[in-house]
């Protein structure tokens, strides 16, 4: 069973063996990852963040035809915000902070047979955002 400690901030990493075990002292980050295991623990006395990240695209486009009585300005934007997830799958799963919150941030947790969520404050749990903006404006005028 592999275990990783270390004294400050943690990062989760990819595991595919039949168990994994994530602790130590300061703050523990899982930012898009993919664990999937017979058993996970992840303990630390500091805040566990277990989060996804955005992926962000954005296209504009800007023209300006010209004609013997008009001009005109277009602008288009187009923009798509996608949440990628952190995935924890086990058969038993804890996430355990002996001091701080735990924050899972647009994530998908999932144990089959138990899932134990340990916090000596608050435990937090948010959506993840999936979004898209389409914007258009014209200015045609006309020529004297």
């Amino acid at each position: 069973m592999p275990t990783l400690k270390k004294p400050f901030s943690l990062l989760l990493i990819l595991s595919h063996l039949n168990a994994f075990v994530l602790s130590g002292v300061g703050n523990a980050y899982a930012v898009n990852q993919e664990v999937n295991t017979a058993n996970v623990n992840v303990a630390t006395n500091g805040v566990l963040n277990i989060s996804s990240v955005q992926d962000s695209k954005s296209v504009q486009m800007k023209s300006s035809p010209k004609s013997l009585f008009s001009s005109s300005v277009s602008a288009t934007t187009k923009a798509t915000t996608t949440n990628i997830a952190s995935n924890l799958t086990a058969n038993n799963l804890t996430i355990e902070t002996t001091k701080e919150d735990i924050n899972i941030t647009g994530s998908n947790i999932d144990a089959q047979q138990q899932l134990s969520l340990n916090s000596a404050k608050d435990i937090n749990i948010k959506a993840g955002y999936n979004g898209s903006l389409n914007e258009s404006y014209t200015n045609i005028q006309v020529l004297p």
